[in-house]
Order: C-alpha cells, then structure tokens, then sequence
C-alpha cells in the first residue's frame, strides 16, 4: 500500500486532476476510504493534499 501512496504522492506535483482521478481509481477498487483524509484533499494546497493522500494510504493499509 504505501507503494501506491508514493506513486501518487510523485503525480500530485505534476497534475492534482489527475491525482483525484487516482483517488477515485482508489475507491473503485473498495479500498477503506476515511472521511477524516478526505478532508485535508479539499484544500488547494498541493502539500496538504499530499498529506491527505498519505492519511489515506496509511489508514486503509
């Protein structure tokens, strides 16, 4: 699991359409997804997105 959350963490730098288009790869495939790391995605930030991806990755593995 954190293989995946790294590679999505390197595509949000380039693209963050494209990083939510990973995130709803992400719950097509049923994994556990928190409302508590969808929060901080909402945000503009790229950083903070990242963090929540990272929440993410680290809750559902």
């Amino acid at each position: 699991m954190e293989s995946i959350t790294v590679y999505i963490l390197l595509h949000i730098r380039i693209n963050i359409e494209y990083a939510m288009l990973l995130m709803i790869l992400v719950c097509i495939l049923q994994i556990e997804v928190r409302n508590v790391g969808l929060i901080p995605i909402a945000n503009t930030t790229k950083e903070k997105f990242a963090h929540g991806l990272l929440v993410l990755g680290r809750k559902s593995g």
